[in-house]
């Protein structure tokens, strides 16, 4: 009966200060609805900031006049890796259609021609030599591995599959195989994911902004979208000084707690004029990015995979297709002289007239910065023990990508990870 009645106490005690604590997310991308969905269904009030007027963060979709969306984000996923983004999906009632890179691939040649393989990549796969690299792949997945991805692939003589992960890092925003760290690699390239960029299984293609739209609708919050935060203040417990749409009065959010819900680059810590502490800025100091452009261009290109733009017709019903460009700063245009070479009506001819690509042909085009990541060096010193340390500091914890890796499902991760951490603060 004593045990009984201190547990009832115990409980009421946690709920009560679950129900008093304002936790304030600046970040409504994956990370930061999750960790409002999950604090909000546990009591606590929260708070949600983001300067873009839409909900979903790099989740963002072109909509052209059919009302077909065009993904200038995140777009695949994958039953066995996305655990944690699947009943996000599931529940948000949008459709997903397979996507397959079982196709014939197209690659760009300098002199403006265009080659096709002669058989599809899935059947190029299946080749006894590459089924033997993608089978020991796996059984050294989980082991220890400080190489860059380069030098991964050379130590452990897998030189076929140095070109399922061009395939899928060059497209999608993820460095140079010379420069990423395998580490990132490794927690990107599970066997599904391998054997989706090998032809050997599907994934899928989703409206990620139109998810994480309607998974907002489930989330007791307050939003605070098209905000421009001026200060934040963690001396003492957090305030944030804020302008909210439209308004030019700031008001002011005191916080029990505060999660940083984006990528803690020094650039986007400075936007949010956080005050950084020396210890914050030698741990954060050291982030890569990696420049990413996204666009959606209508066009009769053929389907062509070129360094560096890959262009992507993923809607045979609409003749705007999606490119994906990294690493430059002339991306915009970059676009327009590499794709209007192979413009033409015989893209393996270089002889014939190409059609130049028009700005009335860029129907959307965004800047990302993307990818946050560390260097090996600061892989091998650690880095991320410190950044670990770092969480509920100044009631101050992060949450984003960087914490695992630059996807959907890493992001999503990461939010329930401060749900549980912050749940647990609490508790102790």
């Amino acid at each position: 009966m004593i045990f009984k009645s201190s547990l009832y106490f115990a409980t009421l005690y946690l709920s009560s200060v679950a129900l008093a604590e304002t936790v304030c997310i600046v970040g409504a991308g994956p990370a930061g609805l999750t960790v409002a969905k999950g604090l909000s269904d546990k009591g606590y009030k929260t708070i949600v900031f983001d300067k873009s007027p839409q909900f979903g963060g790099k989740c963002q979709s072109y909509y052209d006049d059919k009302g077909q969306y065009h993904p200038m984000g995140a777009l695949l996923f994958e039953n066995e890796t996305y655990t944690q983004t699947m009943p996000i999906v599931n529940a948000s009632g949008v459709q997903s259609t397979p996507f397959s890179y079982d196709i014939p691939l197209v690659i760009y040649h300098n002199d403006g021609t265009t080659q096709v393989s002669p058989i599809p990549l899935s059947e190029m796969t299946k080749l006894p030599q590459f089924k033997a690299e993608i089978d020991k792949y796996n059984l050294l997945w989980n082991q220890s591995a400080p190489n860059l991805t380069i030098g991964y692939t050379v130590s452990n003589d897998l030189p076929l599959l140095l070109f399922l992960f061009l395939n899928g890092m060059i497209p999608y925003g993820y460095g140079d195989v010379r420069d990423t760290p395998i580490l990132y690699m490794l927690t990107y390239m599970t066997l599904d994911i391998l054997e989706f960029f090998a032809g050997q299984r599907d994934g899928y293609i989703i409206d990620f902004q139109k998810v994480f739209e309607e998974y907002a609708k489930t989330i007791n919050s307050t939003f605070y979208l098209n905000s421009t935060i001026t200060k934040i203040d963690r001396n003492g417990s957090p305030t944030i000084t804020y302008l909210a749409n439209g308004s030019i009065t700031p008001e002011i959010q005191n916080c029990d707690k505060l999660v940083l819900a984006f990528p803690p680059v020094m650039d986007a810590l400075n936007d949010a004029h956080l005050d950084v502490s020396s210890t914050e800025q030698s741990i954060f100091s050291p982030i890569g990015i990696t420049k990413y452009w996204s666009g959606a261009l209508e066009s009769a290109l053929p389907d062509a995979n070129g360094e560096p733009v890959a262009f992507i017709r993923l809607f045979n019903e609409s003749s705007v297709a999606t490119t994906c460009n990294q690493t430059l700063p002339e991306g915009r245009n970059l676009l327009k002289s590499v794709l209007s070479k192979v413009n033409k009506l015989h893209p393996e001819n270089s002889t014939w007239p190409s059609t130049p690509i028009t700005e009335a042909d860029i129907k959307e085009f965004k800047e990302w910065h993307y990818f946050p990541h560390y260097d090996k060096t600061d892989l091998d010193s650690g880095v991320y023990a410190r950044l670990d340390s770092l969480q509920g500091q100044q009631n101050t914890y992060y949450a984003s990508g960087l914490n695992g890796f630059e996807t959907v499902e890493f992001a999503i991760r990461a939010g329930n990870d401060i749900v549980e951490r912050i749940t647990k603060s609490n508790a102790a």
